[in-house]
C-alpha cells in the first residue's frame, strides 16, 4: 500500500512541476487584455465615491503587474472602515494562494469558508478568512476574474488555458480582496458589508471589461 501511495504522490509532484514549467513558459508569450482601459479598472472611486487612496503600482512583493489600495470611510449603515485591493498578473505570485494576507495580515490563524455570492443572474464563488485579534474580528474576503470570469483556481485556470495561450497570448488574473475590523457580534455586519462591496465591483469589473 505504501509503495502505492508513493508512487501517487510521485505523479502528483510530476504533474505539478510540469503544469509549473507549462506556465513558466508561457511568461515568454503576448500579453493580452480583457479590459480595453485597465486604468479605469484600478479606480478607486469607481467602486465607491468615498474610497481613499492608499496605494497604487505594480508591487514587488507580490509581483503583481498592476495594484491599487483603497479605503472606504464608515458612515451610519456600515461604520467601519473597509479596506480593499484590486490587483493584477499574468504570473502566479504566492499571493494569489494566500489572498488574505494582502491587507495587512494580523498574523493569526485564519480560518476560511467558502460562499457563492449571486449576482444579476451570475454565480460568484469568493472565501472568506476570519482572524481573531483579542476581542476584535478580522474579515477578509476575496475573489479571482480571468477573461470575464470568475474562477476559483489561479492554478488550474492557467494549466488549463496554457494551450491557447501559445496560440493567442497570455490573460491575467484579477484578484478583489477586502477586509473589515469588528467586534466578534458584529461579524454579520461586516460579511454583509463585504458582501455589497464584492457586487459592486463584479458589477464594475463586467462595466469596464466588456465582460
Amino acid at each position: 500500500m505504501t509503495y502505492f501511495s508513493n508512487r501517487f504522490s510521485l505523479l502528483i509532484l510530476v504533474a505539478a512541476a510540469l503544469a509549473l514549467a507549462l506556465i513558466g513558459y508561457t511568461k515568454l508569450l503576448p500579453e493580452l487584455d480583457e479590459c480595453p482601459n485597465p486604468a479605469a479598472l484600478l479606480d478607486p472611486r469607481a467602486i465607491d465615491p468615498r474610497a481613499v487612496l492608499i496605494t497604487k503600482g505594480h508591487s514587488h512583493t507580490d509581483f503583481s503587474k498592476e495594484r491599487v489600495t483603497a479605503r472606504i470611510p464608515g458612515d451610519q449603515t456600515a461604520p467601519t472602515p473597509l479596506l480593499y485591493s484590486i490587483s493584477r498578473s499574468y504570473g502566479l505570485p504566492a499571493r494569489l494562494f494566500q489572498p488574505a494576507m494582502v491587507i495587512q495580515p494580523t498574523g493569526e490563524p485564519a480560518t476560511l469558508e467558502r460562499a457563492v455570492l449571486e449576482v444579476d443572474g451570475n454565480s460568484l464563488p469568493y472565501q472568506y478568512a476570519y482572524e481573531p485579534n483579542r476581542a476584535r474580528l478580522r474579515v477578509t474576503a476575496y475573489f479571482m476574474t480571468h477573461q470575464g470570469s470568475a474562477i476559483e483556481s489561479p492554478l488550474w485556470t492557467l494549466v488549463n488555458n496554457s494551450p491557447s495561450a501559445f496560440i493567442e497570448g497570455r490573460w491575467p488574473i484579477t484578484l478583489f480582496v477586502a477586509a473589515t475590523t469588528v467586534r466578534h457580534d458584529r461579524r454579520e455586519d461586516a460579511e454583509r458589508q463585504i458582501r455589497d462591496w464584492i457586487r459592486t465591483s463584479w458589477r464594475h469589473y463586467q462595466a469596464t471589461c466588456g465582460a
